[in-house]
């Protein structure tokens, strides 16, 4: 589907289509017409439709135009489209046109972009929630909250002797419980984006036999030879549902010397220390759960009284046993990745919000926890100035009082056409 957004977009289909291929703009109906270059040859026969504004998806005059998914018909009728007086869109800047022409809030815009790159069901859920207005509905609610507690507020410090302070500080209170409840059904981005999750540990422990299992695929390569990770190697899969991706680094310990050997303990020390989850892995009782998520692997060498002694005391330790070589126990790892990431980020399917987003949150829970506090004190004017600093950190989540340079980056992430 080629769209076409603008003042001119109906005129612009008219130059497309062969010559009385536009009989009437009926709006919202499916009509068949041929394209054709500027000698009369047919490029394409199509199905258009005229979506008048502002009851448009951007509010401005749109076309859409149907046509067969060939690589080479799609770019022909492109740059017919240009050659007619159309131009090529910037990324996202159909739903940033909707987001300025007040069609939707800021965050159902960056939904549109969680939709199109979810890589679960789970993102696709968790990204529908957020398109169909929940987030949006929340942050109304809590508009409406705040701009009676300011009204409040202004009334005590117009009217000090009504004693109004009390029942302000209970309000602003009661909105910290809500917003902190509600930050429990939200899914936090990954600093990274995608979740990574660090293999770590010394050499010949196994992390590159673990990686391919998991991945069900060669990632890395593995050898009887210890050291032979280079580099960050890394793989996305979804476990549980939820999209990772698994980096697999150079053992601890390496013994080569040299300076790849180096250059790759530095990598990764570096990814271990950007690492949304880091899971630990030994061949024996030399780990600790508070790290991370301990795996205790190549059990399948053990012995049945090693299973039963050795292997019960690892457990209580919070160690899970598992054999990269014969896949036992993987299903136990899977299951404890999806546990810690969502106590990490979020439950899978919540409403997902960006690393901005929710430092926008934060900003409002911390302006209301110092308005309650200085109303308790009695200090009704700086309160005040904390209640605004919510409502700003409201506006930055909705795109009222972001700035333009902030939108430029979101809107620059979207694929180009929406």
């Amino acid at each position: 589907m080629i769209r076409l957004s603008g003042v001119e977009a109906f005129e612009v289909l008219t130059r497309l289509l062969a010559q009385g291929g536009v009989r009437a703009l009926e709006p919202r109906k499916l009509h068949l017409g041929r394209i054709c270059d500027s000698s009369g040859w047919t490029l394409d026969r199509v199905l258009w439709a005229v979506m008048p504004g502002p009851a448009s998806y951007t509010g401005d005059d749109m076309v859409e135009i149907h046509c067969h998914g060939g690589v080479a018909v799609v770019d022909t009728l492109l740059e017919r489209a240009v050659e007619c007086g159309a131009r090529l869109a910037r990324p996202g800047e159909f739903t940033r046109r909707a987001f300025e022409a007040g069609k939707l809030d800021l965050s159902r815009a960056e939904a549109v972009s969680r939709i199109i790159e979810a890589g679960s069901r789970c993102e696709i859920r968790a990204a529908a929630r957020a398109l169909e207005g929940e987030l949006a509905l929340e942050l109304e609610l809590l508009r409406t909250e705040i701009v009676s507690l300011q009204a409040e507020i202004e009334a005590g410090i117009d009217f000090p002797d009504e004693g109004l302070e009390d029942p302000c500080a209970a309000r602003c209170d009661e909105l910290c419980r809500r917003m902190r409840l509600f930050s429990l059904a939200l899914r936090r981005d990954a600093a990274s984006g995608v979740p990574e999750v660090v293999l770590s540990g010394r050499v010949n422990v196994g992390k590159s036999s673990l990686i391919n299992r998991l991945a069900g695929r060669q990632v890395a390569i593995v050898t009887a030879e210890a050291g032979t990770t280079r580099d960050a190697v890394s793989a996305d899969l979804e476990v549980e549902g939820r999209r990772i991706r698994l980096v697999d680094t150079a053992g601890e310990g390496d013994a080569c010397a040299g300076a790849p050997a180096r250059e790759a303990v530095r990598v990764a020390r570096e990814r271990i220390a950007k690492a949304t989850l880091l899971v630990r892995i030994t061949e024996g009782q030399d780990g600790d759960s508070r790290e991370g998520i301990w795996v205790v692997n190549k059990i399948d060498l053990w012995t049945a009284s090693q299973r039963m002694e050795m292997g019960r005391r690892l457990q209580a330790r919070g160690a899970l046993l598992c054999s990269a070589l014969t896949g036992e126990g993987l299903m136990g790892l899977r299951a404890a990745l999806a546990s810690r990431l969502d106590e990490e980020l979020g439950p899978a399917e919540g409403i997902p919000v960006s690393v901005r987003q929710f430092g926008a949150l934060q900003l409002v829970v911390s302006g209301l926890e110092r308005a309650a506090e200085r109303l308790r004190e009695g200090r009704v004017e700086l309160a005040a100035e904390d209640v605004q600093t919510a409502w700003d950190g409201l506006g930055q989540l909705g795109g009222e009082t972001v700035e333009a340079d902030v939108l430029d980056t979101i809107f620059s992430r979207f694929c180009i056409g929406k």
